[in-house]
């Protein structure tokens, strides 16, 4: 198999290719250089046809593209971090053949103008046709083909909540009027291929047609289900979703009230639970999405994430550091490599996190396995890759990275947790009893709470409360993680209300944090769940500053 990138996008031509088009040649009694010419020519067309696809899906906001070249023609597979809208995915259809019928005009213009040896007649002979021929079919209404994505796209646009079954509807009907037409001339093979593409989405317009009852029939329950979510109601929506799946009758409505299930159950804090969902949504035959996976994963059953993994469902970047972990605890370097080529930038944003959080199944060697990654991360900053080091205790490790900077209040903090691992604790007490007098970090906060100096970390949290400051949500929640872990859960409760007041809205961390686990034994739990849960939905609606 050929492997290259064009513009940093991978590309793959795989032998069928070569066979397809080198066959066709033949057939056209085309061989030795001529033969050669209308392959390279082909090669051209058909690459530059994939192209236009990845270039316009990079412009679109794509971050993942792949291109294969296969039999007559290739496939461009790309994703993206948000949901790319119809209107630019019908241009992202069309840019293919777009590309390739405006290089084929050009293309026509010597061969029609000039005298061309015969040679370079033939190669711009099957450009034009590879490009600009193949280009204007590839653009017929039929499923399958960029025709079909461009009339589905387009109707998703114009009309919202009907237009996939509505571009399903017509795509059939062109299909069957395809198929008749065929046969009336007698083109029997074309009929078929006709009939192959053009009639297999038979089944995909009965399934939104299905959608399309049920979203008539259980908008009531869809509607309750989204107030119930948006006030953090959670395990009422929980048990409502699984209603709705029970009572659904399209496959997509089933999934999608399975996902809701899911979704809830977790954020509920109840891991059993939403273990439970994503079982029976895979027994339902859907694949799980990246919260199943997180569910999975927070419950320790690696092998679960894995077999989603191999199913091929989970390629979104969202699913890279999930991934990555298990693939660590698995030892699947093949993979683990892959995900490392891929995502970068979201492995360097989950990874120290995910070292460093006590929530999850992660033994020591496993921490330590998944720092030796940092080096092929460059991106993660040093603060960063220091503290993930010391929480896989690799204390000399992170001393030396230290010792080699310009002092910090947060180096010298993480100094003081790194003499804390190797014994040193007066040395320890000493560094960061001089930052909770001079410079207090948020960064020293959490080390005192990592050794055990709760008493200093309730001193440093005072006089960063003092301060303010931007990150005060997050001092105020650390803050009631010391009043948590030495049993007052009246302060406990208290203190995180004003973390979320402040803005603090991690929610996975109230539910399941052994840090702030007292006041999930408080009456006002739910209330103060809820609040962070709405506190998080306004940070994400909010705009970004400029």
């Amino acid at each position: 198999m050929l492997r290259f990138s064009v513009t940093r996008i991978p590309v793959q031509v795989r032998p069928t290719f070569w066979i397809t088009i080198i066959l066709l040649g033949l057939q056209n009694g085309l061989g030795g250089r001529g033969l050669a010419a209308w392959t390279v020519a082909v090669f051209i067309a058909v690459l530059l046809h994939e192209m236009g696809h990845a270039w316009s899906a990079r412009l679109a906001g794509a971050d993942s593209i792949d291109v294969q070249l296969y039999f007559l023609g290739g496939v461009t597979v790309w994703s993206a971090p948000d949901p790319i809208p119809p209107q630019r995915r019908l241009g992202v259809a069309a840019a293919g053949s777009g590309i390739g019928i405006v290089a084929g005009l050009i293309a026509w213009i010597p061969m029609l103008a000039l005298d061309l040896p015969s040679d370079l007649h033939v190669f711009i002979r099957s450009f034009v046709f590879a490009a600009l021929v193949w280009g204007v079919l590839n653009w017929v209404p039929i499923r399958s083909l960029d025709g079909g994505v461009m009339v589905s796209s387009f109707l998703e646009w114009v009309f919202p909540r009907r237009g996939k079954l509505l571009a399903e509807s017509i795509l059939f009907g062109f299909g069957v009027v395809a198929v008749a037409a065929s046969l009336a001339f007698g083109q029997l093979l074309l009929a078929l291929i006709v009939g192959f593409f053009g009639l297999s989405g038979a089944g995909v317009m009965i399934e939104e047609l299905r959608s399309w009852r049920d979203d008539r029939r259980l908008a009531d329950d869809w509607s309750r289900l989204d107030d119930l979510h948006r006030t953090g109601s959670f395990e009422e929506a929980a048990v409502l979703a699984e209603r709705i799946s029970a009572d659904a009758t399209s496959a997509t409505q089933r999934n999608k009230a399975h996902e809701e299930a899911v979704r809830n159950w977790y954020l509920a804090g109840l891991l059993d639970r939403a273990v439970q969902a994503s079982d029976a949504w895979e027994d339902a035959d859907h694949f799980a999405s990246w919260v199943a996976v997180q569910a999975y994963l927070d419950a320790g059953r690696a092998l679960d994430v894995q077999r989603l993994a191999t199913a091929g469902v989970v390629t979104e970047p969202v699913l890279a550091g999930p991934l990555a972990v298990v693939d660590v605890m698995m030892d699947n370097q093949r993979r683990l490599n892959e995900l490392i080529n891929r995502f970068p930038d979201a492995l360097a944003s989950y990874l120290p996190m995910k070292v460093s959080d006590r929530i999850g199944p992660l033994d020591p060697h496993s921490r330590r396995q998944i720092v030796r990654l940092f080096d092929r991360l460059p991106t993660i900053p040093l603060v960063q890759r220091i503290g993930a080091l010391l929480e896989a205790g690799l204390a000399d490790e992170a001393l030396a990275l230290i010792e080699a900077e310009p002092p910090t209040p947060d180096l010298q903090a993480l100094r003081a947790q790194a003499l804390a691992l190797l014994g040193l604790d007066d040395q320890a007490e000493r560094i960061l009893l001089e930052l909770a007098d001079a410079q207090p970090t948020v960064t020293a906060q959490v080390v005192a709470m990592r050794i055990g100096r709760l008493d200093l970390a309730e001193r440093l949290g005072e006089r960063l409360i003092a301060g303010g400051g931007p990150g005060l949500h997050v001092v105020l929640y650390n803050h009631a993680c010391v009043a948590s872990l030495t049993g007052r859960r009246s302060q406990a409760v208290e203190r995180t209300r004003r973390a979320i007041d402040e803005g603090f809205g991690v929610v996975r961390s109230l539910n399941f944090d052994p840090d702030i686990a007292e006041i999930r034994e408080d009456p006002a739990f739910p209330r103060l769940r809820s609040a962070a849960w709405e506190a998080q939905q306004l940070a994400i609606e909010q705009p970004a500053p400029g």
